[in-house]
């Protein structure tokens, strides 16, 4: 076979939000493979599952077949793979990280019997130290394969690293007409100072900052008459925003390590990224011609970000859905 892939027939699914919808919606493309962002059920019976799997709930009373949405679910694969009609594929599930309670209740051990010869695959797109669930896998080593998006997570617990994939969503948001330098759209978390400082520095040097900063008690909101503190955005609005501006920043997590779904933003709108991830440049992805990380953002040079006119990635394909999934069929078949 020309490529690993073609070995496998792909199931990915996690009780995801809105914003792995845009980024994995290239998988219903593809007719080996298969996005499921949700348990195929009413809305009234979705409010029944979150009762019957509430912890809250069963600390009180433990709720008996709490196995049987998993069930589901599996009898729902079971006519995505159908209808694929590839059966001289094998099975390939990528599971997310939202899946894990599921396991509690018996989801491998089912997926396993419903497709003896699948393969199950965790991608963990979030800090392990984020969701303690995340060990149980990892210590128990049921799935034949454990990636992650974070450098020091994958070699902390010994796991695979993998960029985030992303699908051709550029096209949605042509023609839009530049009205910021920079802008940073996040929670504060951690890092509220960092993202404070950040403007300030980029105001003085000149250049015009949109930042939309989550989560922030009133009693800290400074510059509030020009920065935008705010309540989460849907994820079209937020691209739409990305889209007018030349530059985007990124500020991490404390204890990340690994690229975040902004370098592949940077990547599909063909904008400059300008990142405190000291380690882009171990990426596949890093392009020196458009990225700029720093450890202090007053040693990064505004005039060369200013002199940028025109920026034009050519490494696009490398984040493709499909070379996402051939690096998973690689990395099951040991190459």
């Amino acid at each position: 076979m020309a490529n690993c892939r073609e070995k496998y027939k792909f199931i990915i699914a996690g009780r995801t939000g809105e914003l792995y919808d845009y980024v994995y919606r290239d998988t219903n493309i593809l007719d080996y493979a298969r996005f499921d962002s949700g348990i195929p059920v009413s809305p009234l019976l979705k409010f029944i599952m979150r009762v019957h799997l509430s912890k809250k709930v069963n600390n009180i009373l433990s709720m008996p077949f709490k196995n049987v949405w998993g069930r589901i679910w599996i009898k729902h694969w079971k006519k995505l793979l159908k209808n694929m009609n590839l059966d001289n594929r094998s099975v390939c599930f990528i599971l997310f990280a939202d899946m894990i309670p599921f396991e509690e209740y018996g989801l491998t051990q089912d997926i396993r019997k419903a497709f003896p010869q699948a393969k199950i695959v965790y991608f963990y797109q979030d800090l392990v130290a984020r969701d303690k669930n995340k060990l149980k896998p990892i210590q128990e080593k049921s799935p034949d394969l454990i990636m992650s998006f974070d450098y020091g997570d994958a070699e902390k617990y010994n796991l695979v690293h993998h960029n985030f994939p992303y699908s051709k969503l550029r096209n949605d948001y042509v023609n839009q007409e530049l009205d910021s330098d920079v802008c940073f759209i996040g929670r504060a978390k951690d890092r509220l100072e960092e993202i404070i400082n950040a403007y300030i520095f980029f105001s003085e040097q000149g250049l015009k900052c949109d930042f939309y900063i989550i989560d922030v008690p009133n009693d800290r909101q400074k510059y509030s008459d020009k920065i935008h503190y705010c309540e989460p955005m849907d994820y079209d609005s937020y691209l739409k925003k990305i889209a007018k501006s030349k530059s985007v920043l990124e500020i991490m997590q404390g204890g990340g390590s690994g690229n975040t779904i902004r370098i592949n933003e940077v990547i599909e709108f063909n904008k400059i990224l300008i990142t405190n991830n000291e380690k882009l440049s171990q990426s596949v992805l890093y392009d020196s011609r458009y990225m700029f990380s720093y450890h202090n953002v007053h040693e990064l040079d505004c005039k060369k970000i200013q002199q940028i006119n025109h920026v034009s990635y050519d490494n696009r394909e490398m984040m493709s859905i499909e070379n996402f999934l051939e690096d998973v069929a690689k990395n099951l078949e040991g190459k």
